[in-house]
């Protein structure tokens, strides 16, 4: 059985992954995250469903919320990243 030795300027697999996998929206998904609940409240019309998305899928959730609020994305991430934080 032989072992196999990493060639130590190999990059780590799993972080090439995670990186090539960010989305553009890094900072508006964080923002998000810490006033989803207060931005739910303010627009009770916006379900669940309308707020989960998948890796690469941010920009599909702000569609579904502006859909449903009758505004633009760009109206939509604008006031995400203006909200006021408590």
């Amino acid at each position: 059985m032989t072992s196999e030795h990493e060639d130590p300027d190999r990059t780590d697999d799993y972080q090439n992954i995670v990186s090539s996998n960010k989305e553009p929206h890094g900072d508006l998904q964080i923002k998000w995250a810490a006033i989803k609940d207060d931005y739910l409240r303010k627009y009770p019309s916006i379900t669940e469903r309308d707020t989960t998305y998948l890796l690469g899928e941010f920009e599909k959730m702000l569609s579904s919320i502006a859909t449903r609020t009758k505004r633009s994305i760009a109206e939509v991430r604008n006031e995400i990243m203006n909200w006021p934080t408590t």
